[in-house]
């Protein structure tokens, strides 16, 4: 078990070490004015889109379209149900602006969002993915304060 466990670190690990962030920046309502642009900043607003993507551990992954009186179980349901390793309890959506949220199957999702059904993962196993991910949080913090020198 321990193998197994050193095994997710090690991987965890090499995978935060690749991780390149695209710049963008989540924007939540009432918060904008909060934001300093510089020369060359873009600012994106994507259009409205009314298709639904389901991916992760479902049979059929895909796109579907948007039906405002479907829950996150709906459209699972019409990707044909989740895969024998699929975590049926915590379901992430990314919204369409990049803001992400851990919701369940009664949840009502928005035009353009994405559903990622997340694969099982052993209670033990999750508690040392947050604590790296806390880990590689306060680097990623210390770097920027040293870099913003």
């Amino acid at each position: 078990m321990r193998q197994d466990d050193a095994a997710l670190v090690k991987q965890f690990v090499a995978k935060a070490r690749n991780v390149q962030t695209d710049g963008q920046i989540v924007v939540v309502p009432n918060s904008w004015q909060d934001i300093i642009l510089q020369q060359g900043d873009i600012i994106e607003i994507p259009a409205q889109t009314s298709v639904i993507t389901v991916n992760g551990q479902v049979r059929a992954q895909g796109a579907l379209t948007f039906n405002p009186d479907y829950t996150v179980g709906d459209y699972v349901a019409n990707s044909g149900g989740f895969s024998d390793n699929a975590d049926t309890k915590d379901i992430l959506i990314i919204h369409q602006n990049g803001a992400s949220q851990v919701v369940n199957t009664a949840y009502r999702i928005q035009q353009g969002d994405e559903i990622m059904v997340l694969p099982k993962v052993k209670t033990k196993r999750v508690e040392i993915a947050r604590g790296l991910s806390q880990i590689v949080y306060q680097l990623a913090i210390a770097a920027k304060v040293v870099l913003d020198l």
